[in-house]
């Protein structure tokens, strides 16, 4: 009987069974041939690996027969083939006969697949205790990351069809219209002060820059035309449409046209060679254009006497705006895993960074020295990343996702104060769009002399909900490949592995009359964020040390980015530039581990 019933549970579930085995044999293999992984890896960094991320121009250089053919190849197989996968598996799952798509998604295989995800992490957690190797922790965590995604994919597999008709009916659910229009009405009132304030003055100096080119945009680049005065203008600009947009003057119109400025506005800063990560700012408006946010509290609709109704129309942009948070947790905890292990944070790197951020916003160092707590801190770490990787699921439950969004603000806070690096300004605010105005109306009886006549349910079968869910899905794409850029991208992942030094570049003033001038006291003053520009000068010092090669184009621009947000640097006619590196731990900082002049710069 026993035995049965031991048979029936292998064959229903032989799916999960036959990849968790493959995972613990490929644990086995990877901890029995730890040693020999070192060569491995080796080899494939050495002829590999550059094939893949190295630009057209570098290939060039290195294959002048052959580099388009190997460009095309490479980038076909890096980014190409995983889409037709996906879409094979789309086209074969589709086929399949829908049936009992109401039922809810069934938790009988939702139980092996979270009970193999608890033994998975404690499998390889048990493995990684007992690591040598950095590149050994590194390939383990990185066959567990494909398991589990192995596993998630054989589930959606598994429900398809019940999984697509809850997301279709999560995404097309009739709510009321206050949600969406008072978020326009809030959202673009913000967006004044975002344009007159944040970005006039914090973003509007392109004095003496040069431009580099982002993926995929460097063609636009090229062509737009980018000075002061026109930036200046479409600032103001740009805060004219957000106020007829917050009004609901012409509402569509001035959506279309905001649509337009605020990306030059958001965007034109990052085409000088270092990338803010406002992208959302743009993804929300531009969803917000193809919306029916205005249909109340508008100008527009003053006069009619619009009856109100629950339809599909006004939750489905909420939602894709939602899942815009949900990955950009999601892929900052995959990529933390992916590029630097369970080192991140359960190694000594947890600490230093922390220690980093406090010494580029010139060794402000908090009053509780959270430093002092290295297992509380890596114990945390384990958390951050288990937290990125859930927040996407609990948005699509109604009660659950109160845990992503408190846990979200908890956790962006806690993190400001301890390292200075809350996303106030350019995240957190925008967790405006969960507020459930909807809700708060009915509560408080604020709409009791309102009729709800019917629901009403539109065709999703056009621009007005497909360029969203376009949107959506390049977002996915960018964050899936790892791909800074504009408009779509993947946001900050601090994925890094943090060593126990930092490399960086100390400007020494020649001019007798400021030769006492405090350079980091007077960026202070004037709110200037070095820790903007600070990880590009490891890599210019690096450059230096292995190649004797000293970045002049480099270090001219991050010295103008000090001109143009100190201005107190600008009667200065002479500096010295020179290579440092110090102890990130602050009582070990006055000991200069190495220092070397690289150049002289001179107005």
């Amino acid at each position: 009987m026993i035995y049965n019933k031991i048979m029936k549970t292998i064959i229903k579930y032989k799916s999960y069974i036959l990849l968790f085995s493959l995972q613990v044999i490929g644990f086995l293999i990877l901890q029995y041939f730890q040693k020999d992984l070192i060569g491995i890896v080796d080899f494939y960094y050495k002829f590999i690996y550059f094939l893949f991320v190295d630009s057209l121009s570098q290939l060039k250089s290195y294959y002048p027969n052959f580099y388009l053919l190997i460009f095309i190849i490479t980038r076909t197989i890096k980014y190409l083939v995983p889409i037709l996968v996906l879409y094979f598996i789309h086209k074969k799952t589709s086929q399949k006969r829908i049936t009992n798509r109401n039922k809810p998604i069934s938790l009988k295989l939702a139980i092996p697949f979270s009970i193999s995800f608890i033994i998975s992490l404690s499998v390889v957690l048990f493995f990684y205790s007992f690591s040598n190797y950095t590149i050994y922790q590194l390939a383990l965590t990185r066959f567990f990351l494909i398991m589990q995604t192995g596993f998630v994919l054989l589930y959606f597999y598994l429900n398809f069809n019940t999984l697509t008709y809850k997301f279709n009916s999560y995404l097309n659910e009739p709510i009321l219209p206050y949600s969406i229009s008072i978020t326009r009405v809030v959202f673009f009132i913000y967006l004044i002060y975002v344009y007159l304030s944040i970005f006039k003055t914090g973003y509007g100096n392109f004095n003496n820059l040069q431009k580099e080119s982002l993926p995929f945009i460097g063609w636009l680049i090229d062509i737009i035309p980018i000075t002061n005065r026109i930036y200046s203008f479409l600032c103001y600009f740009g805060a004219f449409s957000a106020l007829m947009i917050a009004l609901g003057y012409k509402t569509r119109l001035f959506l279309v046209i905001n649509a337009i400025t605020i990306f030059y506005v958001v965007a034109t800063p990052n085409f000088f060679g270092k990338l803010w990560h406002n992208q959302i700012v743009i993804w929300i408006s531009w969803i917000l254009a193809f919306s029916h946010s205005f249909d109340i509290f508008s100008l527009d609709n003053s006069r009619k006497k619009t009856k109100i109704i629950k339809s599909n129309k006004y939750g489905f942009h909420l939602k894709v705006i939602w899942l815009h948070f949900g990955l950009i947790y999601l892929f900052a905890g995959f990529y933390k895993l992916w590029n630097a292990g369970f080192d991140w944070a359960l190694s000594q790197s947890m600490i230093n960074q922390i220690q980093l951020e406090w010494l580029e916003n010139y060794n402000k160092i908090p009053t509780i020295r959270i430093d002092h707590f290295p297992v509380f801190l890596k114990i945390s770490g384990l958390f951050v990343i288990l937290f990125e990787l859930v927040y996407i699921i609990f948005l699509f439950h109604k009660k659950l996702k109160w845990i992503s969004i408190i846990g979200g603000l908890v956790m962006h806070n806690i993190i400001g104060y301890m390292m200075y690096i809350s996303f106030l300004h350019v995240l957190q605010v925008f967790y405006l769009v969960f507020i459930p105005w909807n809700w708060l109306i009915e509560k408080y009886k604020a709409s009791k002399t309102i009729t709800f006549d019917k629901v009403q349910l539109v065709n999703t079968k056009n621009l007005y909900f497909q360029i969203p869910a376009f949107i959506l899905l390049m977002n996915f794409i960018f964050g899936a490949f790892n791909i800074n850029s504009y408009p779509f991208s993947i946001y900050p992942t601090y994925s890094a592995i943090v060593p126990d030094t930092f490399e960086f570049l100390e400007y020494k003033i020649k001019d007798k009359q400021f030769i006492n001038l405090n350079l980091w006291e007077e960026a202070e003053k004037t709110h200037f964020r070095w820790e903007s520009f600070s990880r590009v000068e490891p890599f210019i010092v690096q450059k230096f040390k292995q190649e004797n090669i000293v970045d002049t184009s480099a270090i001219n621009n991050l010295w103008t980015r000090w001109n143009n947000e100190v201005t107190v640097l600008n009667s200065i006619d002479s500096i010295e530039v020179y290579a440092i590196e110090i102890y990130l731990q602050p009582k070990l900082q006055k000991d200069t581990l190495y220092k070397e002049y690289l150049m002289t710069i001179v107005k």
